[in-house]
């Protein structure tokens, strides 16, 4: 929460930090871009100035009109229009999982001609188009359309993006990029919300709907710092409530609303003043005049006193509630006030600003860990706490940034500092969230990923970190007004960023004061950007002025210091009743106030000094013992004090700080008026300042002098006594020094005699080597010349060197034998960032990631074999490098070190990649292809095979019922003629007639058992093996014996069929190919179930491969074939075979395919 107590930020991703600051005090508009962790700030100060009409001011005489004319009275539809026509309210709309319904229930409620325009982004898949347009058109009649690169967002228009895609806006245009995934998940949301508030200011409207995740909660808070609103869906109504919820948790959400809500209070908003005239032109009295009425009722009804608060800021923070409520006039938004306390604490959150955020200004915290952090520890002897202030903390982010550091860096000394960090605020609601230490998973954004795993823990559900408990136990999270409460003191070091903006210049003093007194000396003060320590350089010396670093010097300020007492101390409250108990909040504070009364009052004259005699700070009378001298001002003591006292001062002084003891002078004397007074002062040692200066106290006192009894005459006589012996004592202190003098300086003089004598004894060698001078001169001056043009050529070739290596894309290094650096390419600095400072160090040093890969065993080896070596590497930032390790040579010929050339092939790379995808893609779509036409060809093959075995069935049918019958008639009616025949002529050709028909007949019936063997259906498989084994012995000669283990199988249709085709076929390969007449055939069942039958002969064999690599008529003798139908009935067939080894060909099925 900041306002003083509150703090703001904004994470953006890039790696570099601006700050523009201007005109706070006026009310100007600020602006701040920072960047890694960084942020945006800005703040619109003004008031506006009521323009209505000489009847309009009659009619509402008494009131506070805040509008800027008679139009805000206008309906808001008319006003928006109106608007939009100059400029319209921007509103982007961020949503992720759920969040479609929203965004359509939404447009289905907002006007067509709101006057505003809308951009929508959401995740969405970066492969995928998006179809948000096409569905979000069905539900409004507004334009809805997919955004392109510059388009100018127009009102009543509606904006999607493209996927994997970043969205910007600078002057009302849209700007598309990117997203970079070089840390963190993808979260644009944020980053166009971040855009959105740095571009629009007032006419930034961000609204967060349904969604998983933190998306959008750090984006928001550029919105809302520079002057603009934020609307979220109510958790209760989200299908996902991580997104709402989140931004919710930051404090800065201006209503949660249900998404049917949202459409008219944005329309109240975009049609008030606040939106018309960002900038209005009231006059400074009637704008104090509205706030402080605002201020008044906010303090009555909440407790709290904005007074050292820049009054247009609050303005302009209160003018905003006013537009989200409709209300144009101070009274009515008075009254608002008190009868809705949901609205007071709004406003009061409001007034608070509270933006922060984890290392905001990645540029300040790293040179503050340099000059504040490292050698704030180092000089921590071990076990000596540190102590730190971190005021107006706000949620914390910038607390446990500065914990961070310190935690790192005794963990990197070792050291065992106590660490203790001191954040204060006012909202409890905002320190609630700081000791919970809970925040969204997009502060992934800001820290760096080895820092994140060490000091947080990831909880994935809720998509949070939470600050692990060790971090959280060393900080402190207290409520405290820095303006009214009393501070800390002994702080090592105060991290106060971006706090002093906000209040006016005397507050600022006024804080600065403070802090002065509770740092440490030697202590260090962090600050905003635009921030400053003022007249105070001289109590805190600047470490860096861009970043507002600042060492406390340890030395007083001209000026009283002052501390906060609370408004009910500095009037004391009437005296409590006799016996009542008098009770006080503030005992420090009392005690405070009565030291300083004491010290007013009643404490000595005394003058803290150096040992420069320059006055530093004075206290109690100092008048009687001090007067200034004419002429420039001066704080110079001596130059200050009385007649009679300078040399006694002078003395004593220099005893104190050569003794480093009190000193005490009781007999001096100082002229007052006409007289000399008796006085005594004393010298007290202080210290020192913090920079090694020593500090002393001059305490002046006041001598009663007895009454003489020699009356005026031999007081005189005394007094002149008096001053001679002083006199004398101060003659007496001067000859002893002028003695010491001289002594020094009769040493000194014989020194310089007998130094003046060497002196002529080297003139004199001098002059006998001037000759040999000027004839080693000539010939110098002829190497001169020679060099010259040997100079005059090698810088020829230099220029001609350096302009070829800036010209070639190709960085090279050069390194000596030792590996150190000898000289580098202009491409090898934006490579790896080296420098001409790293001339001479050890490459080993200076490997940049991911390009020193092997890169000392590649020098060793160009070193020993004298061969190149080339390797390719990749750079974190996604490019493809060739780095060839060469031989260097000199004018010699000897091998003086190491060439490396590092050649950008990303290019090249790409163009392989794509090649290799392409070729890829086409054989991934060949073997797919491939695929389904395999697949394709089985399933035909089955469907042959089917087929096939019908039409044997029908054939076999038709044999038996057609020509089978046929036949058996005809041999019977051969018979009956060749009975009726008495032997005659025909008796031999019916005879012939009869044997054909009898083995015609056989043909028929072994054709129509091979083609349907009536025993296969019948009897079963193995019958009809035995059937078959007999088959073959008759048809082909080939003996097969049957060998059966354990019951006959029993095989379901079609594997039965099928199963005995393939066994017949096997046989006959057999019979025909093996060269053998010997077969088995074997059958067994394991346990659990499975089915196998094999045919085994020891023929020749055959190369199994060799076949299969042929066509598939040749193939293994009909083998694919015969496994293809064997895999489509749902089994499995193997062959093992070698050539001269015979072969093995095994059939198997699974229980469920055999009914045993």
């Amino acid at each position: 929460m900041k306002h003083p107590e509150g703090k703001r930020g904004l994470p953006l991703t890039s790696s570099t930090s601006t700050a523009e600051r201007r005109h706070m005090n006026t009310g100007h508009r600020v602006t701040q871009t920072r960047g890694y962790l960084g942020s945006i700030d800005r703040e619109f100060g003004g008031s506006m100035t009521p323009r209505s009409g000489r009847k309009d001011q009659q009619k509402n005489r008494g009131r506070r009109d805040l509008t800027i004319d008679s139009a805000a009275q206008a309906p808001p539809r008319r006003k928006a229009k109106d608007a939009a026509a100059a400029s319209p309210c921007i509103v982007g709309i961020g949503a992720s999982a759920g969040g479609l319904e929203a965004i359509c229930e939404f447009f289905g409620a907002m006007p067509d001609d709101s006057g505003l325009a809308f951009v929508i982004v959401q995740h969405l898949s970066p492969t995928q188009k998006s179809l948000a347009a096409e569905i979000i058109g069905k539900h409004t009649a507004m334009s809805v359309q997919q955004a392109s690169e510059g388009v100018r967002l127009e009102a009543n228009r509606v904006y999607t993006l493209p996927a994997n895609t970043y969205a910007s806006i600078h002057g009302g245009c849209l700007h598309l990029g990117v997203p970079d995934n070089a840390r963190g998940p993808r979260l644009p949301i944020n980053h166009f919300f971040a855009a959105l508030g740095e571009d629009q200011h007032e006419r930034a409207i961000g609204i967060v709907l349904s969604g998983s995740g933190g998306d959008g909660s750090q984006g928001l808070r550029s919105i809302v710092e520079n002057g603009g609103i934020v609307l979220v869906q109510t958790p209760e109504s989200c299908e996902f409530d991580s997104m709402p919820r989140n931004a919710i948790a930051t404090g800065l959400v201006s209503q949660v609303l249900a998404v049917g809500q949202m459409p008219a209070s944005l329309l109240n908003y975009a049609s008030h003043a606040y939106v018309a005239d960002p900038l209005p032109r009231t006059s400074a009295k009637e704008g104090n005049a509205a706030i402080e009425e605002i201020l008044r009722t906010i303090q009555n009804l909440r407790g709290y006193c904005f007074g050292g608060y820049k009054r247009n800021t609050l303005l302009r923070r209160a003018q905003r509630r006013m537009g989200l409520r409709s209300v144009a006039d101070v009274d009515a938004y008075v009254a608002l006030l008190k009868r809705d306390p949901k609205e007071v604490e709004a406003l009061f959150k409001d007034l608070l600003i509270g933006v922060t955020a984890f290392f905001r200004d990645e540029d300040a915290w790293r040179l503050a860990e340099k000059e504040i952090v490292v050698p704030l520890v180092d000089a921590r002897a071990d076990d000596e706490a540190i102590r730190v202030w971190v005021p107006g903390c706000s949620t914390g982010e910038e607390a446990y940034s500065i914990a961070i550091l310190l935690t790192e860096r005794l963990r990197a000394t070792g050291k065992n500092c106590p660490l203790q960090v001191f954040a204060t605020d006012t909202n409890e609601d905002a320190l609630e969230v700081g000791r919970r230490g809970c925040y969204p998973a997009s502060i992934a954004e800001r820290i760096p990923p080895e820092l994140l795993a060490r000091y947080f823990v990831e909880d994935g559900e809720a998509q949070r970190y939470q600050v692990s408990r060790k971090l959280r136990e060393t900080l402190v999270f207290g409520k405290q007004n820095l303006l009214r409460d009393p501070p800390f003191s002994g702080m090592a070091l105060i991290c106060c960023r971006n706090l002093l903006i906000y209040l006016d210049p005397e507050s600022q003093r006024k804080v600065i004061s403070i802090f002065h007194f509770a740092l440490q000396p030697g202590g260090y003060l962090f600050l905003g950007n635009a921030e400053t320590v003022g007249r105070y350089e001289d109590v805190f010396r600047p470490l860096a002025r861009k970043w507002r670093l600042y060492r406390h010097t340890g030395g007083f300020t001209p000026n009283q210091l002052e501390f906060p007492i609370r408004e009910s101390q500095r009037t004391p409250d009437p005296l409590p009743a006799a016996g009542a108990r008098c009770e006080t909040g503030l005992p420090g504070a009392l005690a405070g106030l009565t030291q300083q009364l004491i010290l007013e009052r009643f404490s000595p004259a005394a003058v803290l000094i150096n040992a420069r005699f320059e006055a530093l700070y004075y206290s109690g009378p100092t008048e009687e013992f001090l007067q200034m001298p004419r002429g420039a001002p001066t704080h110079d003591l001596l130059a200050q004090i009385r007649d009679g006292l300078r040399s006694r001062l002078r003395s004593a002084v220099r005893e104190a700080v050569a003794g480093n003891a009190c000193v005490v002078v009781d007999n001096a004397r100082v002229w007052r008026g006409n007289t000399f007074e008796a006085v005594k002062f004393s010298i007290l040692p202080a210290g020192s300042n913090g920079v090694g200066d020593p500090l002393l106290l001059v305490v002046f006192e006041n001598v009663a002098s007895a009454p003489s009894p020699l009356g005026s005459e031999g007081r005189m006589v005394r007094q002149l006594e008096d001053e001679l012996q002083a006199t004398k004592e101060d003659l007496q202190s001067a000859i002893e020094q002028l003695e010491t003098s001289n002594e020094d300086l009769k040493i000194s003089n014989e020194e310089i005699i007998s130094i003046n004598e060497e002196l002529h004894s080297i003139n004199a060698e001098l002059e006998n080597s001037k000759e040999d001078l000027q004839s080693l001169n000539e010939e110098l001056k002829l190497v001169n010349r020679q060099l010259q043009t040997k100079v005059g050529e090698l810088e020829a070739s230099n220029t001609d060197i350096r302009n070829l290596l800036a010209s070639s894309e190709i960085a090279t290094l050069c390194i000596d034998r030792g590996k150190l650096i000898k000289w580098f390419s202009p491409g090898m600095s934006a490579l790896c960032n080296i420098m001409a400072a790293d001339i001479g160090r050890s490459v080993d040093d200076l490997a940049p990631s991911g390009f020193g890969e092997a890169l000392a065993e590649d020098i060793e080896t160009v070193l020993k074999t004298l061969a190149a070596t080339q390797r390719e590497l990749r750079s974190p930032n996604g490019h493809w490098y060739l780095r060839r390790t060469l031989p260097y040579r000199n004018e010699n010929e000897r091998i003086d070190g190491v060439i490396i050339n590092y050649t950008d092939i990303s290019e090249a790379r790409k163009q392989a990649e794509e090649i290799a995808n392409a070729q890829r893609s086409a054989a991934g779509m060949l073997e797919e292809q491939v695929r389904l036409r395999t697949a394709q060809l089985r399933t035909l093959m089955a469907e042959l095979g089917l087929i096939e075995e019908r039409e044997r069935r029908i054939l076999a049918q038709d044999l038996h019922d057609g020509l089978g019958q046929l036949l058996a008639i005809v041999k019977i009616k051969l018979t009956s003629l060749e009975v009726s025949e008495r032997r005659g002529a025909l008796k031999k050709p019916l005879k012939e007639i009869e044997d054909l028909i009898d083995q015609s007949n056989r043909s028929v019936r072994s054709l129509m058992q091979q083609l349907s063997p009536p025993v296969l259906e019948t009897l079963g498989l193995i019958p009809a093996l035995e059937w078959l084994a007999e088959e073959m012995e008759r048809s082909y000669g080939l003996s097969v014996r049957i060998d059966v283990d354990g019951p006959p199988p029993v095989l379901e249709e079609p594997a039965r069929t099928t199963t005995f085709r393939v066994l017949r076929e096997l046989l006959i390969n057999v019979a025909k190919h093996a060269g053998t007449n010997l077969a088995q055939i074997n059958c067994q069942q394991d346990g659990d179930g499975r089915l196998t039958l094999s045919v085994t002969d020891q023929g020749k064999g055959f190369d199994y491969e060799k076949a299969l690599s042929g066509s598939r008529v040749e193939s293994g003798f009909g083998l694919v074939s015969a496994r293809e139908r064997i895999e489509f009935v749902g089994g499995q067939m193997n062959v093992d075979t070698q050539p001269g080894y015979g072969a093995t060909v095994s059939i198997s099925f699974p229980d469920k395919a055999a009914d045993i």
